[in-house]
C-alpha cells in the first residue's frame, strides 16, 4: 500500500511537471511540435492509466465522470469514421482537456494533490503566459501594423482564474487576480473580460461569507472597500483603453465580430437537413469547421452540427450535472464560491469561443476534479 502511494505520487508530480512543461513551449521550451506530441503522448498515457484504474472501482466512478469519459469517447469515435487523420488539432486538445481529469481526480481524492501543488503550478505557470501574452502581441502590432489589436493569448489566462482564490492569505488573491485583469483588459477580449469581472465579484463574495475570525461589520466594510478599490481599478484600465471601449460599445449595439452570422448558417445547415441522421447525429467530426468559413465560436451550435442532437444532450448533460453540484449542501463555503467561478468560465467560453476544447485545459484537468473530488473539505 505504500509502495503503492509512493508510486501514485511520482506520476502526479510527473503529470504536472509535463503540463506545465507543455505550456511552456516557445518560452522554456522550443516551439516545436516534436516535443508538444512527446509530451502530449506522455501525458495521455499516464492519463490513461489511472482512467483504467478508476473503472476498475466501480462505487469511485460519478454519474459525472462516466458523462465526461462518454463525451470524450464520442469525439473520438466521430474522428476516427469522419476525420481527416492529418488534421487532429482539435482531437488533440480535447484529450487534453478530458483525459487528465480522471487522474487528477485520483490524485486529489488520495490528497496527493494538494492546494499547495495547484499554487505552485499557478506561480510557476503565470510568469511564463505573461512572457507569452507579450510576445504574441508584439508579433501581432508589427504583423498588421496597429497598435489597437485583439490577442487570443489572454484565453490561457481565464483558466488561471480559479488558482487565485486558492491562497490563505486573501491580499495574494487580489494581488494576482489585478495582474490578470491588467492582461484582460489589454487583449481586448470581451469574453475574457466578463469571466474576470465573474471573478472579481467572487473574490469578494468569498471574502465576504468565507472569512472567519472577523466580526460581521468589519468583514462588510472591508469587502465594501475592496469592491471600491477593485472597481476603480477596473474602470481606470477601462477607460485608458478606447479601443476597448469601442468593441464593448460596439457588442452593446449588436455587433458580434460575424459570429452571428457563422451560427446562422450552421443552424441552418442543421435545420434544413432533409435526413434524419444529421438530426440526431450530426454531420461529423469538426462539421462547423469544415461547413463554414470559420468555426462557429459557440461550443452548443458546434457540439449540435456536428454531433447533432445525441452529442447536444451529451454535452447538456455536464453542465446540467455541474449546475446540481452547485445547490448540494454538502459543499464548504470557499471551495463553492471557486466551484461557481468554474461554472461561470465554462459558460461564458461555451457561449462565446470554446470551453471543451479550450487553450486552458489545467482549469478542466486540476481545478474541477480537485473541487469535486474534496468538497466536503475546507481549503487546508
Amino acid at each position: 500500500m505504500k509502495r503503492q502511494r509512493i508510486i501514485d505520487k511520482f506520476n502526479c508530480y510527473i503529470l504536472l511537471i509535463l503540463n506545465l512543461l507543455y505550456y511552456t513551449q516557445g518560452v522554456l521550451l522550443p516551439d516545436g511540435e516534436a516535443i508538444g506530441q512527446l509530451l502530449l503522448a506522455i501525458i495521455l498515457i499516464i492519463s490513461f492509466y489511472y482512467l483504467f484504474k478508476m473503472l476498475l472501482i466501480k462505487n469511485k466512478f460519478t454519474p459525472f465522470m462516466k458523462v465526461w469519459l462518454f463525451f470524450m469517447i464520442m469525439y473520438l469515435i466521430y474522428f476516427l469514421l469522419y476525420g481527416n487523420y492529418a488534421d487532429y488539432g482539435i482531437l488533440k486538445m480535447v484529450l487534453l482537456n478530458f483525459l487528465p481529469f480522471f487522474p487528477f481526480y485520483y490524485f486529489s481524492e488520495k490528497e496527493i494533490l494538494t492546494r499547495k501543488h495547484l499554487i505552485a503550478f499557478f506561480l510557476v505557470l503565470l510568469p511564463v503566459l505573461i512572457v507569452k501574452f507579450n510576445r504574441s502581441i508584439i508579433e501581432l502590432r508589427l504583423e498588421r501594423m496597429k497598435e489597437n489589436v485583439v490577442d487570443n493569448t489572454v484565453y490561457l489566462f481565464i483558466g488561471l482564474l480559479p488558482f487565485v482564490f486558492l491562497f490563505k492569505k486573501k491580499i495574494f488573491s487580489f494581488l494576482f487576480l489585478m495582474i490578470i485583469w491588467f492582461y484582460m483588459i489589454q487583449s481586448a477580449k470581451r469574453a475574457a473580460i466578463l469571466c474576470g469581472v465573474a471573478a472579481l465579484i467572487l473574490i469578494v463574495i468569498e471574502y465576504l461569507y468565507a472569512s472567519e475570525g472577523k466580526s460581521k461589520i468589519k468583514r462588510y466594510i472591508i469587502s465594501l472597500f475592496l469592491l471600491f478599490a477593485i472597481g476603480y481599478f477596473g474602470y481606470d484600465l477601462y477607460t485608458q483603453n478606447q479601443y476597448l471601449i469601442e468593441r464593448m460599445e460596439g457588442m452593446l449595439g449588436g455587433e458580434s465580430s460575424g459570429r452571428d452570422d457563422l451560427i446562422e448558417t450552421l443552424l441552418g445547415l442543421w435545420y434544413q437537413s432533409d435526413s434524419l441522421i444529421p438530426y440526431l447525429f450530426g454531420y461529423g467530426y469538426n462539421a462547423s469547421g469544415l461547413h463554414s468559413i470559420h468555426v462557429s465560436h459557440n461550443d452548443w451550435v458546434d457540439v449540435l452540427v456536428s454531433f447533432g442532437l445525441m452529442g447536444f444532450l451529451v454535452y447538456l448533460a455536464i453542465f446540467r450535472l455541474l449546475f446540481l453540484q452547485i445547490f448540494q449542501k454538502d459543499w464548504s463555503r470557499d471551495k463553492k464560491v471557486i466551484f461557481l467561478l468554474v461554472v461561470c468560465i465554462a459558460v461564458i467560453t461555451s457561449l462565446t469561443s470554446r470551453w471543451y476544447w479550450s487553450s486552458f485545459a489545467y482549469m478542466q484537468i486540476l481545478i474541477l476534479p480537485y473541487l469535486l473530488a474534496t468538497h466536503e473539505k475546507k481549503i487546508a
